[in-house]
């Protein structure tokens, strides 16, 4: 199985697929999934970001899980072309909320494979930062209200104040465009389990 105690982004109309790095800036990369040679779908993913941008350029993306609906795997907010997914498979909980661009209708949510259907065939996936129990709605809104506000890159830059050493890091998220992006990051447990 492709899934164990998350989900994973796929495509209905195929079942296997090569992936590529497409773009990368300092703070992100895109990668582009490939079935003979033609794109089929592409991810952004942010460091720092709960966010997954995801857009399909052929069939529509589906959303699977170990599970259908049960002990392993339920729903908890569908609302506002969102549907929040929650899996908990070996003692691992985990909560995620599916935002699509537009109208968006869900099928199947209560399967083990839930097709997202909009005419942008796009989606973002976006982690939640609880892992016990399920995110009450006002968590799930914060999150959910940022979550179409695409980034596609991440510039990086930073100043040194010789005087005192002093390194000041500036971040900013853009669109495709080169606009800002009014997103949410911050630190993953990668970066806060060891620090001291």
């Amino acid at each position: 199985s492709e899934v164990f105690d998350g989900v994973a982004i796929g495509n209905t109309d195929f079942a296997r697929m090569d992936a590529y790095l497409k773009d990368h800036s300092d703070g992100s990369v895109t990668v582009e999934w490939q079935s003979g040679g033609q794109a089929v779908m592409e991810a952004t993913f942010v460091h720092g970001s709960p966010y997954v941008y995801v857009k399909a350029y052929q069939g529509s993306l589906v959303v699977r899980t170990l599970r259908a609906d049960g002990p392993e795997k339920g729903t908890f907010y569908d609302r506002n072309d969102s549907l929040g997914v929650w899996t908990g498979v070996a003692g691992n909980h985990n909560n995620f909320l599916v935002t699509g661009e537009g109208a968006t209708t869900f099928v199947n949510p209560a399967g083990s494979e839930i097709t997202v259907s909009n005419a942008a065939r796009a989606l973002t996936l976006t982690y939640l930062p609880q892992t016990q129990g399920i995110p009450g709605d006002a968590l799930t809104g914060f999150f959910e209200s940022r979550a179409r506000n695409v980034v596609a890159a991440v510039d990086i830059d930073y100043s040194v104040d010789r005087a005192t050493n002093t390194v000041t890091v500036n971040h900013a998220y853009r669109d495709s465009d080169g606009a800002p992006v009014d997103t949410i990051v911050g630190l993953q447990p990668l970066h806060w389990k060891n620090s001291a």
